[in-house]
């Protein structure tokens, strides 16, 4: 069976609040759930530089639990 390829939303220096970088949804408590792939990418263009970043679906993100097992 062929594979499907998943077109991944891209957005450009702005970006819905649905979504959070990483770092965001650790300063809120959050993690990506298990499994959880970016929903969306994020691309930063400046005049010197570019950068891209992965982005989640706040929805979906869980809780962070202290102390789980190789967890903080």
């Amino acid at each position: 069976m062929p594979r499907v390829r998943r077109r991944t939303p891209t957005f450009l220096n702005t970006y819905p609040p649905q979504f959070a970088t990483m770092a965001q949804l650790e300063a809120e408590g959050l993690r990506p759930a298990q499994n959880q792939l970016p929903a969306a990418l994020f691309k930063c263009k400046q005049q010197d530089r570019e950068s891209t970043s992965a982005l989640y679906a706040r929805a979906d993100a869980t809780p962070i639990v202290r102390g789980e097992s190789g967890r903080r």
